[in-house]
């Protein structure tokens, strides 16, 4: 009895293919020696052409009945050509002709569920062709970023890290005993490069590159093993491999010019998931919070726990920049979400409008706060450094959950604020909304001062054209001396200058615009309206 030699390990098998085709495959049917076939290539069915060369290739069936009295003949024909294997849409492996028999007497045949995506399969396919390692395919689902990670580390030898083209951490292995440095662990903790892409030289070298890279350790840091990750000219991020041994760098190098195509299939097919997931999420949120209505059946589709309360968290950025950009705003959306399910036994996040937000169940005030705290103490690792977050009040039922989303955002509003330094006890980085009410309530009243054309032609509007004008800090002054209850040192003390310049200052606030603050209700109306002027 001879034996069916092993294949060569730079090689997929049409067995491999159908481990990576696992969320669509039905069966795959075929004898031992022609599921272990080497697969060098992908054909579309051409039903003016079937019997063209196909020698070695997955053959993409479109079209082809497996009901059909033709389907055995056709099978046959690909067979005789030299075709690998023939992928064909079936309910399940009973349909008429699709057989043992059938595929034993010509080549295998793996049947694909009617409603897989044939777009998907043939990038699988091209993916499988253009591959050579099968041990990087094997039980890793398409899309499984960290699976992925685990196991060309265990290839590679080292720590691996998929990164996104804007800089977030996507994937990352976890085997232990392989050694990593203090620049990827802060990564791995940030989910995020510390530097974007967009402004580092390695990523600009490495984009530069037709293939992988090595680049040498230097202060204590390992070196690394590098390839861009690109899908029809689109740059989708990168790998990194720590090379502790510059020794073995050529050997990875070439394990990951072999790699990139089916890195490139999962992350493209990882971020096709997340993309029409995030939009959903997005969709059921925003009915959630803002109409009541639908806000029962969006509860429903987004999976609330019942037995829970849930906690609406705004986060922000400072940085204008980032925010108008967008690269920030969807970098800490990463690290929310991903923070927020580890901690949370339920957690959504959505971008909506000018924040991250993001619903947790959880019945721990201190618990969510500690949330936002630690999120936002991660993200000053990363290029965002400048994130707060408001939390709104616990929400015991459905209907109250649109009342916490709108708290936090109001809380989120008020950090961002210039009156954001003092709206909270956490030096204006987190404020529940119950610590904002009252800045949230000045700012209002400052809305209906303006409204009613309150707030023109008075001192204080003299007062601030002038600071405008001349670039002074009369308003700046007299609004923290008034808070200081009158106190000039501890007004000299906060502005950081002379007593001697306060009491300047407010003389000359007196005698060139008419100032009065002997008066308590001139004092009074003088300090709300420096309070709501919307500027510091």
């Amino acid at each position: 009895m001879t034996s069916t030699p092993a294949p060569p390990a730079s090689a997929f098998t049409v067995s491999g293919c159908a481990e990576l085709l696992t969320s669509s495959l039905v069966t795959v049917l075929g004898s031992e020696k022609q599921l272990a076939r080497i697969v060098r290539g992908v054909t579309l069915h051409d039903p003016l052409a079937p019997h063209a060369e196909v020698g070695g290739h997955l053959v993409l069936g479109i079209g082809l009945d497996p009901h059909s009295p033709e389907f055995p003949s056709s099978v046959s024909a690909f067979a005789l050509n030299g075709a690998a294997a023939v992928i064909v849409k079936a309910r399940d492996s009973r349909d008429a002709f699709v057989t043992h028999e059938l595929a034993e007497a010509g080549c295998a045949i793996i049947v694909i569920r009617p409603d897989a995506d044939w777009a998907l399969i043939a990038s699988v396919a091209r993916s499988v062709a253009e591959s050579r390692p099968t041990a990087s395919a094997s039980g890793v689902p398409i899309g499984d970023l960290f699976g992925l990670a685990n196991a060309l580390a265990s290839l590679a030898g080292g720590a691996v890290s998929l990164v996104d083209y804007v800089g977030r951490v996507v994937g990352y292995s976890t085997l232990p005993e392989q050694p990593i440095d203090e620049m990827r662990r802060q990564s791995t903790l940030a989910l995020q490069e510390p530097v974007p892409p967009a402004a580092s030289p390695s990523y600009a070298a490495l984009y530069r590159s037709a293939g992988a890279v090595f680049i040498p350790g230097s202060e204590g840091k390992y070196g690394r093993v590098a390839v861009a990750i690109r899908a029809n000219g689109e740059a989708l991020g990168a790998i990194w491999v720590i090379q502790v041994d510059p020794g073995g760098a050529e050997q990875t190098l070439a394990l990951l010019d072999s790699v990139e195509p089916l890195v490139a299939l999962h992350m493209s097919h990882a971020r096709r998931a997340i993309a029409g997931s995030e939009q959903r999420s997005t969709d059921l949120l925003r009915t959630l919070f803002e109409d009541q209505g639908h806000a029962h059946l969006a509860a429903t589709q987004l999976g609330l726990l019942p037995e829970c309360s849930h906690f609406v968290v705004a986060f922000g950025l400072r940085d204008d920049a980032n925010r108008t950009l967008g690269g920030g705003q969807q970098r800490l959306l990463h690290l929310i979400r991903t923070h927020a399910h580890l901690r949370f036994p339920w957690a959504q996040t959505a971008l909506l409008g000018p924040a991250v937000v993001a619903l947790v169940a959880s019945d721990s005030a201190p618990a969510v706060r500690e949330f936002a705290e630690r999120t936002v103490r991660v993200s000053e690792q990363g290029p965002e450094h400048l994130a707060c977050a408001g939390i709104g009040g616990s929400a015991a039922t459905i209907a109250e959950i649109g009342r916490s989303y709108r708290e936090a955002m109001q809380a989120t509003g008020a950090l961002l604020s210039p009156m954001g330094s003092r709206a909270s006890t956490s030096g204006g980085h987190i404020a529940a909304f119950d610590e904002v009410r009252v800045e949230l309530g000045l700012a209002r009243l400052g809305e209906l001062l303006s409204e009613q054309g309150l707030d023109s032609g008075d001192d204080v509007a003299r007062l601030l054209a002038h600071d405008r004008e001349y670039g002074g800090s009369f308003a700046l002054t007299l609004l923290t001396l008034l808070n200081r209850q009158g106190s000039v040192s501890e007004t000299a003390a906060e502005l950081h200058v002379h007593q001697n310049t306060v009491r300047y200052r407010i003389e000359r606030a007196k005698k060139e615009l008419g100032i009065d603050l002997s008066d308590a209700s001139a004092r009074l109306w003088l300090w709300l309206r420096l309070a709501t002027a919307r500027q510091p």
